[in-house]
């Protein structure tokens, strides 16, 4: 008679097991809110009906609850709390216009942020796909532009007019 060994058949069900398991695969989350450095940290990103704008500052308002989901080094992906959306860059935004930050689906790259280190207070915020920061509302002679914008890399402006700060909740 042949005896049958259970051990690679027990290891292999380990590995499975640990493959699928949440901490394998999970990312660094913090929740917090996203703050205008132009706006002295008063005015914080709140997810509208319209898109992406800036508000004052209340930590109690869900609107302004952004997860803050580290992709790789660096590379982050803004969620709005309790929703499968983020902040992007629509994907029919060419990589030289202005346009406004979309909250919208969290695939692909028009959805990761890197965080540069920029003179003063708080971070840049670059699209990985196009190379667009992230801007606070902009105004274009008297008319205001009442979204988060994607500004493209070739528009000189001076930090820390795109400057940003991440406070956890």
């Amino acid at each position: 008679m042949r005896r049958i060994t259970l051990l690679p058949f027990a290891a292999t069900a380990l590995c499975a097991a640990l493959a699928l398991s949440p901490a394998a695969n999970a990312q660094s989350t913090t929740l917090g809110q996203l703050k205008s450095v132009v706006y002295s940290g008063e005015q914080a990103v709140t997810a509208l009906p319209s898109g992406p704008t800036v508000r004052p500052v209340d930590a109690a308002d869900f609107r302004q609850h952004w997860d803050r989901d580290l992709v790789t080094t660096n590379v982050f992906r803004f969620q709005r709390q309790g929703f499968n959306a983020c902040l992007r860059v629509p994907d029919t935004v060419g990589a030289n216009q202005i346009a406004a930050v979309a909250v919208a689906s969290c695939s692909g790259t028009r959805a990761h942020w890197r965080r540069t280190f920029s003179p003063g207070t708080g971070d840049l915020y670059v699209n990985v796909a196009t190379g667009h920061r992230m801007a606070p509302v902009l105004y274009f002679g008297d008319t205001v532009q009442d979204t988060i914008a994607a500004v493209p890399g070739s528009i000189v402006m001076n930090p820390p007019f795109l400057n940003w700060t991440f406070e956890a909740l």
